[in-house]
This record gives structure tokens, sequence and C-alpha cells, in this order.
């Protein structure tokens, strides 16, 4: 039964960027790198099939492949083609850092979109490739995802990966395992150097009507949003409805300035989150609606399904049970829309442990999984 993982993350597509941070745009490519050769001309492994991606995973065979195996959706990349000696990146350039990403980050540079999920602007901005799993069997999240390559190792089988999405406006960095297929930017050789911030002089949050100190008040903020409701010590505060320039809205509860406590937060793209919010982010018991029709009801720690939490995809398959950073990870039980059901143990996604597989049929199998394999 072919698996289905969506995440509640975005396409970014960059805003229009102010003067003062034009220079960190110096050190990067302005597009996902495309290249099939390595830098001294040797051609990099093109995987074409699912079979072909897992013998690349199998043996750490540098490979690439087109995304959705569409040459005009951008190519992925594993890690191997990221760290092999022959040079992923051109002459001149090289693949970021965990640093480089950190710089860029914390630039000033606002990434949250402004287009539509299927946008095929080229602009600085991050573009929702989504990614190709490591078992080669699925492409994931396209449209709702970015994941990019760091040159540094983590854990065990494990390198850094910078990920965003669409309900923050920075990043954040995950350990992912190698074979996976993600998109790759590039830097300048010699990577990003600091990069003065230069602030305004003057400041454009402009207080339209009420008391935006202590009371009741409409305030737009620098970037063009708009937030009506209460505030306190000048900081939005209790409740209040944010309008953001790109669509989104939010309305709820509010704490020293952030998201917190309960709200309700609508998506351009349709996309829809009704639940607890902490530090400006879901934390807690939420439901998220897709405009696909799918529903995930559950727990969040920083935006991250964790812990307990049902998802309902539209094609009638069901899992309920213990999730980890999006995925399912724990004991849970998966219901295939023809009544085959999983009830077990998981590992990032997959079957991996002691589980039982009952079948509509009436057969059924009990013991050991590795990575949804008897």
């Amino acid at each position: 039964m072919k698996r289905i993982l969506i995440l509640f993350v975005g396409l970014f597509l960059s805003q229009p960027i102010d003067a003062q941070t034009n220079s960190m745009l110096d050190y990067w490519m302005l597009e996902d790198l495309s290249v099939t050769k390595f830098r001294n001309g040797e051609k990099i492994f093109h995987a074409q099939t699912n079979q072909e991606w897992q013998k690349a995973s199998d043996e750490g065979i540098a490979a690439y492949c087109f995304n959705m195996d569409d040459p005009t959706k951008g190519i992925l990349y594993n890690w191997a083609a990221v760290n092999d000696p022959r040079g992923l990146a051109p002459e001149g350039w090289q693949i970021p850092t965990r640093a480089d990403y950190e710089k860029m980050n914390n630039s000033g540079i606002s990434l949250k979109s402004v287009g539509g999920w299927d946008s095929e602007e080229k602009s600085f901005g991050i573009r929702a490739n989504g990614y190709r799993s490591y078992d080669g069997n699925e492409f994931h999240s396209r449209r709702y995802l970015a994941y990019y390559w760091t040159s540094d190792r983590a854990k065990t089988f494990h390198s850094w990966a910078f990920y965003i999405g669409v309900d923050s406006p920075k990043g954040q960095f995950l350990e992912e395992r190698r074979e996976n297929g993600f998109s790759v930017r590039c830097v300048k050789q010699g990577g990003v150097q600091e990069v003065k911030v230069v602030q305004p002089i003057t400041s454009n949050l402009s207080c339209l009507s009420g008391n935006c100190q202590t009371g009741k008040g409409k305030l737009k903020l620098e970037n063009g949003d708009i937030y009506e409701g209460n505030f306190s010590n000048g900081k939005k505060s209790g409740y209040g409805v944010m309008t953001y320039v790109n669509g989104d809205a939010y309305e709820g509860n509010w704490s020293n300035d952030v998201r917190s406590g309960t709200g309700s937060y609508s998506y351009t793209d349709g996309n829809t989150f009704k639940g607890e919010w902490k530090n400006d982010k879901r934390n807690g018991l939420g439901v998220f609606t897709y405009k696909s029709g799918d529903v995930y009801e559950g727990n969040y720690e920083d935006n991250l399904r964790v812990g307990e939490g049902k998802y309902t995809w539209t094609s009638g398959d069901i899992y309920e049970g213990e999730w980890l950073n999006n995925v399912r990870s724990g004991y849970g039980i998966y219901t295939w829309k023809d009544g085959d059901s999983y009830y077990g143990q998981w590992l990032e996604g997959k079957r991996n442990g002691y589980g039982m597989l009952t079948l509509v049929s009436g057969s059924s199998y009990i013991g050991e999984w590795k990575d949804s394999k008897r």
C-alpha cells in the first residue's frame, strides 16, 4: 500500500528585499543547483527508477534524480553527491555549511511566500521541491516542504539539512539520512561572510486607531502586516487578529508580541490550523486541515507533529498513534481504506520493530519488521 506523507509546510518565494540586506544575495546562487556532472566533468549517476535510487542508497553511490521524475521540477541529490571529492558545486562555488545558512537565516531577508504553491517564480526565495526518501519509493511533500543539504556531517549516517516552513520566517536544522534526495543551493567559494544589516533610521510602525500601547488598537507593522486587538505596554497581548501581507490571517490569543494560547491560522494556500500556540509556534493540541482534505488531529511541539496524533487522508487511509518530528515513530495503527491494518512499532515513518499486519482476506503476520518489510 502506497504511503502518503504530507507535511504542513510550504513553498517560499522571496518578498522584495530592501537595500540593507541586498549584500547577502551577493554570496548565494539565485536558484537551485541543477548540474548533472561533477566539476571534473564526470557524470553523476542518474537514478531514473525506484530500484536505481535504492541501489544508490544501498551502495553509497553519488546520485541525482529529477523531482517527481520530471526534468522541469528540479533536481534532488543524495548527500554522497554533495560530499563527493570530484566536486558537486561549479567552479568558484561550494556547498553551504550550516553556518552559511544560519547567517542567511538571521540576515533580515524575508523568506515567507507571497506567491501560491504552484508558483515557479525564479528569485532568491526557496522553492518547495519536497524530497525523495532514502528507500526510493516515494517523493514527498512537493509544494509543502523545503529541504536543502548542508556540507556538515551530523551523527552516524546523517548530515545536517536546512528545513523551512510556511508558518515561520526562519528555518531550522535537522539531522537527516544521507540517502535522502534534497535540493542544493551553492554559495561563493569561502562561504558567507558577516553581513552588517543596517537598521532603518525611522520606524514604519503606525498606530492606525485606538490605543496601541495599553488597550485596544489597530497597528500597521513595518512589513505591512496589520494587527487589530489588545495591547499591553506596547506589545500584542490578549485577543487579536493579524492580517499578513501575503494573505495569511491569525485570530486568537497573544502574549508579549507572539501567538500564545488558542488561535486559528488560515493560510493563503487553503490550509488551516486551529489549536494551541506557544512562542509563536504550534505547541499543544490542534487540528491542521489541508486544502487537499487531509486532516491531522493531535499534539504539536514547535510546529512539528510530536506525541499522540491521528492523520486521516482523503484516500481513506488513517494512522493513529505516536509521532516524532512529523513522521510516524513509536506505536501506532495504520488502517488502509481497503480494511487492511497494521498495529505495532514505527520508526522514521516505516514499520520497524514488532508488529501485526492483518488483511481483510483473513490472513495475518505477526513478527519483526525492518523498513516496512518482513
